[in-house]
């Protein structure tokens, strides 16, 4: 019974001290994560708490005890005995428990080490754990996913997912494997209804097979992206002309893209067959015969304009 009361009151004493010890020494808010080096570092921690934060406190009790025993023995042998008992073996113990915390805390300490180090006061610094983190440097070469960059005759870009490196230089002839798309880049030129203002200004009609503007439906007349030049090419041609002149093709998809001038870059204009105005282009214009496989018979303005005959209309490049 003397004993637990003993024991408990030793816990009410070193309670404290037990609960801000920081034994352990990761894993808990603003620590690092564990990893096998904590390992060596909580036993460290163990040993250096009990001997430093119990035994030794202990230790101190016992001497005063043994000393108070002592001091009131007044020649009572037994009580002598017991003072006598009570400092030596303390001392003893004292002794024995740095001893083994000094052998102990060598092998801890050095096994924390990657190399053999003797390092019996001095324990080894844990970094943080790596899991869950990406290597130093990032990603892995290779393992991030990559895109094949390809710049279009008519200045666009286009980027499509390849999957991993391998299959993108595999995959991407023509072009260049990068981690990311590049951002988009706003459309030189005219908008479609900026165009179309100037136009329906100028007198010159816009007509569609499929009545729209959408530049991505090639059965549309759209103007986005239209250059100024162009516009001011085809108003000038009609101030020329004094003719009806109707535009049924601009930049909208499903026109060729070869070259430096073409549809797609607002560069071309397809102008409907008019009897004044194809009358106007072969007298007025210098014949260049045919400049390409679709074109029935070339002509070219004084200005540097190319007017193509296609059949169903005019291909002309306001260069």
């Amino acid at each position: 019974m003397k004993y637990t009361l003993v024991i408990i009151l030793l816990l009410a004493i070193f309670a404290p001290s037990i609960a801000s010890a920081g034994i352990v020494p990761c894993g808990g808010p603003e620590q690092k994560s564990c990893n096998l080096c904590h390992l060596y570092t909580l036993v460290k921690n163990g040993i250096d708490f009990m001997l430093l934060d119990l035994i030794l406190p202990v230790a101190v009790i016992a001497l005063l005890i043994g000393g108070i025993f002592l001091l009131a023995s007044r020649g009572n042998p037994q009580m002598m005995e017991t003072g006598k008992n009570a400092i030596t073996n303390t001392i003893i113990g004292v002794i024995i428990a740095f001893g083994s915390w000094l052998i102990i805390a060598t092998i801890v300490n050095t096994l924390g080490y990657d190399n053999f180090i003797a390092a019996w006061n001095k324990p080894p610094v844990c970094q943080d754990s790596l899991a869950g983190k990406p290597p130093p440097g990032g990603v892995p070469p290779g393992a991030e996913r990559k895109f094949c960059v390809t710049k279009l005759p008519d200045g666009t870009v286009d980027c499509r997912d390849k999957g991993k490196e391998k299959e993108c230089f595999e995959g991407c002839p023509g072009g260049t494997c990068q981690t990311a798309c590049p951002a988009p880049v706003p459309p030189e030129g005219l908008t479609h209804q900026e165009a179309k203002e100037q136009l329906d200004a100028a007198g010159i009609t816009i007509t569609s097979t499929g009545g729209c503007s959408n530049k991505t439906n090639p059965d549309c007349t759209s103007l986005d992206g239209v250059r100024q030049k162009t516009i001011d090419g085809i108003i000038k041609f009609k101030q020329e002309c004094n003719c009806p002149v109707n535009i049924s093709g601009g930049t909208e998809d499903g026109h060729d893209t070869s070259g430096a001038c073409t549809h797609g870059n607002g560069c071309k204009l397809d102008i409907s067959h008019k009897a004044a105005l194809d009358n106007y282009v072969q007298k007025s214009y210098e014949n260049i015969g045919r400049c390409f496989p679709a074109a029935s018979v070339c002509y070219r303005s004084p200005s540097g304009q190319i007017w193509a005959n296609e059949g169903s209309h005019w291909d002309v490049a306001f260069k």
